[in-house]
């Protein structure tokens, strides 16, 4: 199920951010959607981390080159 492997890779998201003061956050588009803005900032006061969003035309490829930390692809 797609809301499986989400809270999967937020799951390991955590675990990287306890060991970084930055998230890198590739994505494609930027979500309009006010959710996007809420879950960073409760991910952040949650972790202490902070996140980077980074625009990149192609987020899977941005991870594979280690340029993010995690990717929001649709």
């Amino acid at each position: 199920m797609h809301v499986e492997r989400v809270l999967a890779a937020l799951d390991q998201a955590l675990a990287v951010a306890r060991h970084r003061v930055t998230l890198r956050l590739g994505f494609s588009r930027l979500l309009p959607d006010p959710w996007t803005q809420r879950t960073v900032s409760r991910f952040e006061e949650d972790t202490g981390a902070t996140v980077a969003l980074v625009r990149t035309d192609d987020p899977l490829q941005a991870l594979r080159r280690r340029t993010v930390d995690i990717a929001v692809a649709r």
